[in-house]
């Protein structure tokens, strides 16, 4: 009796094969949400300067902070 060890391999093909599940089912996106896609270049490093940001604030708790 053979025993097989289920190893990284296993867990890439199954990541494969919903990859290629998603981009069989993908659609393009709308206008509005096109635009927010196109402008995010900015949007995604502001708010994450803005969540650093945060921790040198004296009023702000820190412990949450920490969950990011």
């Amino acid at each position: 009796m053979t025993r097989y060890l289920l190893g990284p391999e296993l867990i890439w093909l199954i990541l494969y094969v919903a990859a290629v599940a998603i981009s069989k089912i993908n659609k393009a996106p709308s206008y509005p949400l096109d635009d927010f896609i196109d402008k995010s270049w900015f949007f995604i490093p502001a708010l994450s300067v803005l969540v650093f940001y945060l921790w040198w604030m004296p009023s702000v708790e820190k412990n949450w902070l920490l969950l990011r």
